[in-house]
């Protein structure tokens, strides 16, 4: 029993009932640098000191008065300066006669134990800082579907009822809720909650658009996590989402609009061709008139009337000419074509 007490990482004691050591573990005595025979008969004062023996002593006390264990946790100055924080169990120790005669304890360095508690409630803290100032929902269940991250934004985006939201609670708890609120639509929502928790379990990447019972649009990207498990992001895209439908709907309107020029134009460039056509033909014959007046036997004054109708004539055909080659080119039916000409008949006629 020595060799095991003496073998114990933990600082081992035992006490009588005047609460002066009757026996510390070697590791009690490294502890607090001083040898084992020098605590046998002592109170501790002179490693302790005064103060802490008097609150060790006061725990003495309760264990006897109750009779039962008890468990205390408390920071301790060692004698080289440092400071230690230490878990302690007291118990009452029973003769044969199952009389209490003293009282035994068990003390155990949490130091290491504490710093890492305290490093992982700030890296804590820090994680839900982070989480909570971005602007997307976001949530993090671990292999066993259990909630172990979230941020406000997610809760909010989702209108759960205050304290709903718990680390811990199941993902079919919540999703169950969702379903029972009609995030999923219709149907029946233990088949609805079947359904989502067996994709959960597989993992598998997800990316969707999902239109919340009030109008409102989220998109949802999922993605497993390694060793199980998955991470969620729920970004609201309603407005995104009506600036697309408004943008469709305009580019929509713009494409009708352009038909409807785009016909107007064809139908105006038909009637100018048609008109075109029209008014040649009794100007041709008009012009065939003209020659044929030329060939009688006319005065001076009157052949020089008939020259004059027959180039205005030719220029109000040239015209005509003209609208319809416009409107050919507008249709995009324009082909182009070589012929003589006379540069002075050209130069003449501009006069």
């Amino acid at each position: 029993l020595r060799a095991f007490i003496d073998n114990s990482p933990s600082i081992i004691f035992l006490k009588g009932l005047d609460s002066r050591f009757q026996m510390v573990s070697e590791s009690y005595a490294r502890h607090y640098g001083i040898s084992q025979n020098d605590a046998i008969g002592q109170k501790g004062e002179k490693w302790l000191g005064p103060d802490f023996v008097e609150l060790v002593g006061k725990n003495d006390r309760e264990v006897l008065e109750k009779e039962e264990s008890v468990t205390t946790e408390y920071r301790q100055v060692n004698p080289d300066g440092s400071v230690s924080n230490m878990s302690s169990v007291k118990f009452p120790v029973r003769d044969g006669k199952k009389q209490i005669v003293g009282v035994g304890g068990i003390s155990t360095d949490i130091t290491a134990y504490k710093r890492a508690e305290e490093i992982l409630a700030q890296k804590s803290a820090l994680l839900q800082t982070t989480l909570d100032h971005i602007v997307e929902g976001i949530v993090v269940y671990n292999a066993d579907l259990e909630l172990v991250a979230y941020n406000q934004v997610y809760v909010d985006l989702h209108r759960f009822p205050p304290d709903f939201i718990q680390l811990g609670k199941s993902y079919s708890t919540i999703i169950r809720f969702l379903a029972e609120t009609g995030a999923y639509g219709p149907g029946d929502v233990e088949e609805l909650v079947r359904v989502r928790v067996s994709g959960a379990r597989r993992g598998a990447p997800r990316k969707l658009v999902r239109r919340c019972p009030d109008g409102r649009m989220v998109a949802i990207w999922r993605n497993p996590l390694p060793g199980g498990g998955f991470v969620c992001t729920f970004t609201d895209v309603t407005e995104s989402k009506r600036s697309e439908e408004a943008l469709r709907q305009a580019k929509s309107a713009a494409e009708a609009a352009a038909r409807e020029a785009q016909e107007a134009s064809e139908a105006k460039s038909k009637f100018v061709a048609n008109m075109s056509h029209e008014i040649r033909t009794p100007m041709n014959g008009v012009l065939g008139m003209v020659e044929l007046l030329s060939r009688t036997d006319l005065t001076p004054l009157q052949q020089d009337s008939v020259q004059t109708i027959r180039e205005s004539g030719k220029s109000l055909l040239e015209l005509l000419n003209d609208i319809l080659d416009l409107s050919k080119i507008e249709a995009g039916h324009m082909e182009l074509e070589e012929i003589d000409f006379s540069i002075g008949e050209l130069m003449r006629s501009a006069n």
